[in-house]
């Protein structure tokens, strides 16, 4: 079981990429949170490359990941900071089919999720927002092609 919301990064290009999320837990207790939601559910930030022209970020090549945990009722903030592109001169950074970013919430636990008979359950994450700042590398003056 995986739940992806992801996002194309449009005009992608070489530089420091920060996504920065704001996030809490939900659920009808802390406790079903805990054991409910965190006990069978990891979740993490990611920057990735497309793997192919469809876009499908569900087939994408991850190049940054970071695992994040909510708090149950309270909104606390993550991050994940890259640097995607080269350090040399004369070398480009290969955007591919293009970047993107995404939350990925996944089941960590084998089986299925059971729960007592009649009683609703619900656990889940509330994306408060969501930013992405990126820095472009700075151009070398000195780097020039003859």
């Amino acid at each position: 079981m995986r739940c992806v919301l992801a996002q194309e990064i449009r005009n992608a290009r070489g530089g420091q990429y920060t996504f920065a999320l704001e996030a809490m837990g939900e659920a009808s207790s802390e406790d079903e949170f805990v054991n409910g939601f965190l006990a069978n559910f990891t979740c993490r930030l990611i920057l990735f490359r497309f793997r192919n022209i469809n876009k499908d970020p569900r087939e994408a090549i991850e190049l940054a990941a970071r695992e994040f945990q909510p708090e149950f009722g309270k909104a606390g903030r993550f991050s994940l900071d890259r640097f995607l592109g080269s350090r040399g001169g004369g070398v480009n950074f290969a955007i591919g089919n293009g970047l993107g970013v995404a939350v990925v919430v996944e089941k960590k636990t084998p089986g299925q999720l059971t729960f007592p008979p009649n009683e609703p359950h619900h656990g889940a994450i509330r994306i408060r927002s969501v930013k992405l700042d990126f820095s472009a590398v700075p151009r070398d003056e000195n780097n020039t092609l003859a």
